[in-house]
């Protein structure tokens, strides 16, 4: 818990992004990519997630991939026949629902709307920001790379552009707080904003 409103929700509105202020659990769920001197297949990025609660600000964050993994970058397999798709920085309002992943376990969906991705097609095994932008509903999810009681070192077959916590108990903790939005708001749509900044 923390009484100042935290400065990531600054970054956001700099991107021209939306933050979600009003009533408990109403979630801003940010990736943030790191873009200086990137390590291809590594969890090195971060998945937060902002909230208020009786008028006080909440500021959880957990270590993640959201870049593809060296799987799907190098000679061997693309997740894609145009290419592996990397999710563009944006805000992508109500994209995401609980569902589970692969039909295995619960977490977070893109079923609710489009997104923008690169592909990158050239298997060299580098992360390549750029190119032609695809748009629509190609599975980014948000999900985590191994089992309970297990930590990946790498990311490998674990993302062809989806969003990966490198711990299953980081997702339970975003899914908790999913679920306590639904619960909070039982009037809202049933959907769920992520926001990627860089």
């Amino acid at each position: 818990m923390i009484i100042t409103r935290p400065p990531i929700l600054d970054a956001v509105e700099k991107a021209g992004h939306k933050v979600f202020e009003n009533g408990d659990y109403n979630l801003n769920i940010i990736g943030i990519r790191r873009t200086k001197n990137p390590t291809v297949d590594k969890f090195d990025d971060i998945i937060c997630c902002v909230y208020k609660v009786n008028g006080y600000w909440h500021f959880q964050s957990w270590q993640a991939t959201t870049d593809p993994g060296i799987r799907y970058l190098g000679k061997k397999k693309m997740g894609n026949k145009k290419g592996t798709a990397i999710l563009q920085p944006g805000q992508y309002l109500g994209s995401w629902l609980l569902a589970h992943h692969r039909g295995k376990y619960l977490a977070l969906c893109q079923r609710g709307g489009d997104v923008n991705v690169w592909r990158d097609y050239n298997k060299d095994g580098e992360l390549n920001y750029e190119g032609k932008t695809f748009t629509g509903r190609f599975g980014i999810n948000i999900h985590r790379s191994r089992g309970h009681g297990e930590l990946a070192e790498n990311v490998g077959p674990h993302s062809a552009g989806c969003q990966v916590f490198r711990r299953a108990d980081d997702l339970d903790a975003l899914l908790w707080l999913c679920k306590k939005q639904i619960a909070t708001h039982p009037h809202w749509k049933k959907t769920f904003t992520y926001t990627l900044i860089e």
